[in-house]
């Protein structure tokens, strides 16, 4: 089967549709030049001649997953720095079923962050083939090396506005997030300047007291990266930045529901504490995802992948190697929550905690066509972004759906 153009209007009909906000049974979906046009209950009204239509009965529709904090995929790194590795990257997300995301660099040098940087802006010029790039995610290098993780200590360093500066334009002002410790000399000065440039400042690699993240937040701090992981922990007498997290309304919070990094418990205090709402699934995957099992490179570590985990050779934990939509999977395992409520912790929120949620997130009249079909597991069958198919799995029912 040809995939789709964007040009050609699209019917998606009898399916069950996730908006996430609200469930539709046998309902429709209407795209027209790579928006949604129309979203109702039963049959539409009018049917465009001409119209592709996509069956969807016994299906979900819903909207594409969102990734904002991905280092790889499918044997290629973003540290590569090429359109190839990206575009592969994004091929690799549309089969799990996300539609766009936001490539992670990891701490380095100035100039591998600038040429990075500069890989994003002309990938997002040209365009890939698979899920979207909606900018950069800069994870350092202004971290603690006493909360250092996977990130390579010997590259980190105290924040430099004139660095980021020199970040925001070689991305084409495509900088989304920067994820920092707070409590590192210059951080607020940072973070202050972020946020006055629309980028969203994130706590990350932190080792900050729960009064240190409480000040980076009146700073403008609004974003925890990889919740629980690489930050000081809670104790009931100095909460940490853990504690932060939880407590403040302000935090949006990632998390990484691969069953490794999060037990499921703190997963169930996390969404207590903060409401589904403020929570944004992540992947935080290296190159291994996507792949098979075996070694791959990270920081010019060497990492092993093995039964879904993704360490480096002395046991420590190394990104991860499942996709958000894996993440998504065990979360309706492990939560007591609603579908809806699941789904919108991987489009909405995410869409929200940039900026996005105009145009991303949601099946809702006048946002990108970014939708995926799946089964009752969540095994994505149809990816489409902005109105054109980018992945159909072949075999069984759905290899003549779109008719």
């Amino acid at each position: 089967m040809e995939k789709s153009e964007a040009g050609r209007a699209i019917i998606i009909k009898n399916g069950t549709f996730i908006t996430p906000f609200k469930k539709i049974e046998e309902g429709f979906l209407i795209v027209k030049a790579g928006r949604i046009a129309e979203v109702g209950v039963g049959q539409p009204t009018e049917i465009t001649q001409a119209a592709e239509e996509i069956d969807a009965r016994g299906l979900y529709v819903l909207p594409g997953f969102i990734d904002l904090h991905i280092h790889g995929g499918g044997g290629h790194d973003v540290m590569e720095s090429s359109f190839s590795a990206l575009n592969q990257i994004s091929k690799v997300l549309v089969k799990e079923g996300v539609t766009s995301f936001l490539p992670t660099t990891i701490t380095t040098s100035h100039e591998d962050l600038l040429t990075a940087t500069q890989s994003v802006r002309k990938a997002m010029g040209r365009g890939t083939e698979g899920a979207e790039i909606l900018g950069v995610h800069l994870e350092g290098p202004y971290l603690n090396t006493k909360r250092a993780g996977g990130q390579p200590k010997e590259f980190m360093r105290r924040p430099s506005i004139e660095e980021v500066k020199q970040y925001i334009r070689s991305s084409g002002g495509k900088v989304k997030i920067l994820s920092l410790a707070p409590e590192i000399e210059g951080a607020l000065g940072l973070i202050r300047f972020l946020d006055r440039e629309g980028v969203v400042p994130a706590i990350a690699h932190s080792d900050a007291s729960y009064e240190e993240t409480l000040s980076a937040t009146e700073a403008g701090l609004r974003h925890a990266a990889h919740t629980f992981n690489a930050m000081s922990e809670f104790y009931h007498r100095e909460p940490g930045a853990v504690g932060a997290v939880l407590a403040l309304d302000s935090i949006t919070a990632e998390v990484i529901a691969d069953g490794v990094h999060v037990h499921p418990a703190s997963l169930k205090i996390l969404i207590k504490c903060k409401g589904y709402e403020k929570v944004v699934v992540i992947s935080d995957a290296i190159m291994g995802m996507g792949a098979p099992d075996g070694e791959y490179q990270l920081g010019g570590r060497t990492i092993i992948v093995q039964k879904g985990a993704s360490r480096f050779k002395d046991g420590g934990i190394a990104g991860s190697a499942m996709s958000v939509g894996n993440g998504v999977k065990n979360l309706i395992r492990w939560l007591d929550l609603e579908l809806p409520q699941i789904i919108q912790m991987a489009t909405f929120n995410p869409a929200r905690a940039i900026g996005e949620e105009g145009r991303k997130g949601s099946l809702e009249v006048g946002k990108d066509a970014d939708i995926i079909i799946c089964d009752q597991e969540l095994s994505v069958k149809m990816a489409m972004v902005r109105g054109r198919v980018v992945h159909q799995e072949s075999g069984g029912k759905t290899e003549n759906m779109l008719i």
